[in-house]
């Protein structure tokens, strides 16, 4: 897969000369950041842009390649540049509690837009609804298509904020020399605005189909190869070392001795928790405590002989007043965010109200466990760096964006949108890939529609039941133990499918169903590239962009 995809990047981006030379392309090219890997993904997602968007009409003008050399140049100083910028920006807070925090403000939106007790009093449609309660300038005025005014009016709102936002990041980034170009401002300004922010983030990826394929694809690559939804649904593979134990541990017969069992069942689990839970603890307090964000100040080089750029350097004086210290990890937005998302207000209140009196217990409790560079909070936080290392690796995370909003090395149009059908198809495995995350236990007691049982077993009608034979097979009774084990087998294989069926039908509609509309997920979007951009220039909050031309330019 490398080996194809550097080839691509050697066909679009290096010359006819550097083709023919046996030299990698990192020693062709300059590089985008300090990692090889990382440097070919960007690569490829950069000659896609440049195939399509620069040499669709430089190519009839001359075959010189200086130009898009040049292009290139300046890319790789901005990437450089945002890489210095990275390394300072508090992830943990990012990640953790300002992301969750507009992904929290979304969920509250979009469900009080589908309220039918909202609809019917204020307003019937859900987008003016959200747009209310989350105005933002550039999806102004809603469009509505007996209105076609309205659609053009937002359309120039659009195109002028994403201007505005490349105009921005070029005025801190770009070299001055560079930046007083006018013909390459707007070029690559026409890259980052209309290419990348238009076709890309606020193109397919506000589609709610490619958001649920791509949470897919990234929990299909983390969950367990042992589980899949066939597991749920009560097919086991022959090479499932014990398909039937989850069936004869707990006898049927005797609730007593179930009772038992579950009893040293959860006690086992308990103790296993608590062993685990202690010795992490015990552990924490070798761990190193949590660096506050360190403070970046940047300044314009000025001076003959001095590049003309934005030069950044970390204030690294313990005589400076240091900055405040870090939210506590269990204060962050991201539990809340969960709560929310999952309903557990609703579902099962008693359980909102344990977290939380174990979150204030662990906050102001004895000890202070959960407090900033607390045991609990070092602990959460090696851990959760840990996890982002292992799991979210940004190489693979960039190659899953890029083949998935260019497919096959090529823009987005060139996929073309999926039917309803294929849309309802891509929600229903991006839903049974949450199911095979979950532990069942879990979901079974967690997930309940009301259709089963007060137990929460989620037994159904046989009049319901999938399989025709199961009604037979129920009636069946006084017929010797052995014919009754083999009718009850297809009820009970029934009884699972069902259960899996109504899991997902719970998951599809109050979960992934929050991202259905593409006008409401703009709005999310947005707001995470606003949020990006403010942490990683702070200046843009601070200075509008004409100052900062200004600043620059004279």
């Amino acid at each position: 897969m490398k080996q194809t995809t550097a080839i691509f990047i050697r066909r679009v981006l290096c010359n006819d000369k550097d083709r023919a030379t046996a030299r990698s392309i990192h020693e062709l090219l300059p590089p985008l950041t300090s990692s090889n890997d990382v440097d070919l993904q960007l690569y490829a997602i950069l000659a896609v842009i440049l195939k399509d968007f620069v040499y669709s009409w430089y190519a009839k003008i001359t075959p010189d390649q200086n130009f898009v050399d040049e292009v290139i140049q300046v890319i790789a100083h901005c990437t450089r540049a945002l890489e210095q910028r990275l390394r300072a920006v508090d992830l943990e807070s990012v990640l953790l509690d300002e992301i969750p925090e507009l992904l929290l403000m979304h969920i509250e939106a979009y469900r009080i837009s589908q309220s039918n007790l909202i609809s019917q009093n204020l307003e019937s449609d859900p987008r003016k609804i959200y747009h209310s309660i989350r105005a933002h300038p550039a999806l102004s005025p809603i469009p509505t298509d007996g209105v076609p005014s309205t659609i053009l009016e937002q359309e120039e709102n659009e195109i002028a904020y994403r201007q505005l936002l490349a105009q921005a990041t070029l005025a801190i980034l770009l070299p001055t020399e560079d930046l007083e170009s006018g013909c390459l401002r707007e070029l690559v300004g026409g890259v980052l605005g209309e290419t990348i922010l238009a076709n890309g983030v606020a193109g397919k990826a506000c589609e709610g189909w490619l958001l649920w394929e791509v949470i897919a694809k990234i929990l299909e690559d983390i969950t367990p190869i042992s589980r899949s939804p066939d597991v749920f649904a009560g097919k086991h593979s022959k090479n499932t070392a014990s398909p039937q134990v989850s069936e004869t541990w707990l006898p049927e017969e005797w609730p007593i001795s179930a009772l038992i069992w579950n009893a040293l069942h959860y006690v086992y689990l308990a103790f296993t928790a608590l062993r685990y839970f202690i010795g992490a603890l015990w552990i924490s307090s070798s761990l190193p405590a949590r660096s506050p964000p360190a403070i970046i100040q940047t300044k314009f080089a000025n001076g003959a002989g001095e590049e003309q750029g934005l030069e950044t350097a970390v204030n690294e004086d313990q005589s400076q007043p240091t900055p405040a210290s870090k939210e506590p990890i269990l204060s962050m937005r991201i539990w809340s965010c969960v709560s929310h998302l999952l309903q557990v207000d609703i579902r099962m209140p008693w359980l909102s109200g344990l977290f939380s009196l174990l979150q204030w217990a662990a906050m102001v409790g004895p000890g202070r466990l959960g407090n900033t560079n607390g045991r609990l909070d070092k602990l959460l936080s090696h851990y959760i760096h840990q996890w982002m290392q292992d799991s979210l690796s940004l190489p693979s995370l960039l190659h899953l964006v890029r083949t998935s909003l260019f497919p096959h090395n090529a823009l987005a149009p060139a996929r073309a949108t999926p039917s309803p059908a294929e849309q309802a198809a891509i929600k229903s495995r991006c839903a049974d890939a949450i199911i095979t995350l979950v532990p069942p236990v879990v979901l079974k007691n967690f997930l309940r529609t009301g259709d089963g049982d007060s137990d929460g077993n989620d037994s159904i009608p046989t009049s319901t039941s999938l399989d025709p034979d199961a009604a037979h097979h129920e009636r069946a009774s006084g017929a010797g133990d052995q014919q009754e084990d083999a009718d009850s087998k297809p009820c009970k294989q029934t009884v699972r499918t069902t259960s899996h069926i109504r899991m997902r039908r719970e998951i599809e509609e109050n979960v992934l169903g929050l991202l259905d509309d593409p006008y409401c997920n703009k709005h999310l979007i947005y707001s995470i590239v606003e949020l990006i951009l403010v942490r990683l220039m702070p200046e843009l909050g601070e200075t509008g962009v004409k100052d900062l031309m200004e600043a620059r330019l004279g």
